[in-house]
């Protein structure tokens, strides 16, 4: 994760996360998951903050070995609004 302030109340973030288990570790589920993000975020008074963040992340998995299907592989973009009120 890597930031910069632009102004005392304008922030910004960027990061990566992966997360890859073992496969001879899992019984099923998740094999693979990666996420890349960036979001802008803006103090309006000293306790409230909001921002919008925009993230792609891929996800696999590994066989079930049951008689369910396999999730297919699948690719998301989120675009996420938040407020946080510190007391």
């Amino acid at each position: 994760d890597f930031w910069y302030d632009w102004s005392p109340s304008l922030h910004s973030h960027v990061g990566y996360a992966v997360d890859d288990p073992i496969d001879r570790d899992l019984m099923y589920g998740r094999s693979y998951n990666h996420v890349l993000f960036g979001n802008l975020s803006r103090n309006l008074t000293e306790k409230f903050v909001v921002g919008v963040e925009v993230s792609y992340a891929e996800t696999s998995y590994r066989e079930t070995g049951r008689n369910l299907p396999t999730p297919a592989p699948g690719e998301s973009v989120m675009i996420e609004f938040m407020g946080m009120y510190g007391f």
